[in-house]
């Protein structure tokens, strides 16, 4: 059995096997998963489009987190590595006054657990109110992730 046989069938979910080739079939080269947590502060996020557009993406990338949009705009997202950076990508393409990477943190997703078991907010972006600074951080407190809320006020502890 070849090796691409033996990583087609492979089951464990938390292994990539990345291809360097044209031909698209699998080289030796294998990375384990990575989950990442991200925070982007934002001069203001006012835009029913962009607001729309940073939900339907978060869904799309199956990234979890919150959108706190107003002034100053915040967003706190997780999930795949490879999804948050496209993610991250996306918004770099839009048009804004201010955009900046306040907070991150990346995990190794340990062999034999999925991603989804790392997670700390649940699937999908949602939106809190613009007033809701402190309904943000509080959802922060709960997945323990109050240091990147905190990063975006450039508080350290």
């Amino acid at each position: 059995m070849s090796f691409q046989e033996i990583a087609l069938r492979t089951s464990n979910k938390n292994i990539k096997y990345s291809s360097d080739q044209d031909d698209g079939s699998m080289s030796s080269v294998c990375k384990l998963l990575h989950i990442k947590r991200v925070l982007i502060w934002f001069h203001h996020i006012k835009s029913l489009q962009k607001r729309k557009s940073i939900l339907e993406w978060g869904k799309e990338l199956n990234l979890g987190g919150y959108c706190k949009p107003g002034f100053p705009g915040i967003i706190v997202i997780e999930g795949e590595k490879a999804s948050v950076d496209t993610y991250l990508k996306q918004l770099q393409n839009l048009r804004w006054q201010a955009m900046s990477i306040r907070g991150e943190e990346e995990e190794e997703v340990p062999h034999g657990k999925e991603i989804d078991e790392m997670r700390r907010f649940l699937m999908g972006v949602k939106e809190v109110d613009e007033h809701g600074m402190s309904e943000l951080g509080l959802f922060c407190r709960e997945a323990s992730l109050e240091h990147l809320f905190l990063s975006a006020l450039k508080i350290s502890r």
